[in-house]
């Protein structure tokens, strides 16, 4: 198995070197991750920058994660968000999630909760349970949308029936402050949106 990794790597870099951004993206992606080659974060920055420099979402989203995380390049919240923002309007949903996010941290990049809440509904409704159990918290502190403790349980449910990490912990804080009328709908609108029956 390792021989083929190694392989597949050979035919990614002659891709690669070639100018195709695919195989850029590929190759950054085994750096990345090790796969067929050591772990190099340089590397996989060098080759998602060439794909990413030719529209490629996926290596978009790499480079800007390596430069929010400063692994193989100096940390660099405005590169972070100028390379999540361009993978977020090609519809990437993990982009949309990490851009929304880096909008609500106090990392370097204005804080904006109103476009943050715009792109994790963008992810959300894609099915990313991470943007799902944001858009949740955002509900129920009110930030960057008013406060609604029905549409924060929502999501909130959403998420976690696709199992985001906070979304077990974001319900158990909300519950004790809801009637069991706001309960009731809340559970009948994730019902519905799980069944791809969109409510507000």
């Amino acid at each position: 198995m390792v021989r083929d990794d190694k392989e597949a790597v050979r035919w990614w870099r002659l891709g690669a070197e070639q100018g195709c951004r695919r195989c850029q993206c590929v190759l950054g992606l085994k750096h990345r991750d090790g796969s067929g080659v050591p772990r190099d974060y340089a590397a996989a920055a060098h080759w998602f920058r060439l794909s990413a420099e030719q529209g490629e979402a996926t290596a978009q989203l790499g480079l800007g994660s390596l430069y929010y995380e400063g692994k193989g390049l100096r940390r660099d919240a405005a590169a972070a968000e100028r390379w999540y923002r361009l993978a977020a309007e090609q519809g990437d949903p993990v982009a949309q999630c990490n851009y929304g996010v880096l909008l609500t941290e106090d990392k370097g990049v204005a804080i904006d909760d109103a476009a943050a809440v715009g792109w994790f509904r963008k992810a959300a409704e894609q099915g990313h349970a991470g943007a799902q159990s944001n858009l949740g918290f955002m509900h129920w502190k009110g930030r960057g949308t008013p406060a609604d403790l029905v549409r924060a349980h929502c999501w909130g449910s959403v998420a976690k029936a696709g199992g985001a990490q906070y979304a077990e912990s974001l319900l158990e804080k909300l519950e004790p402050q809801m009637t069991r009328r706001q309960l009731q709908r809340s559970r009948s609108m994730a019902r519905d949106r799980m069944a791809g029956r969109k409510r507000p």
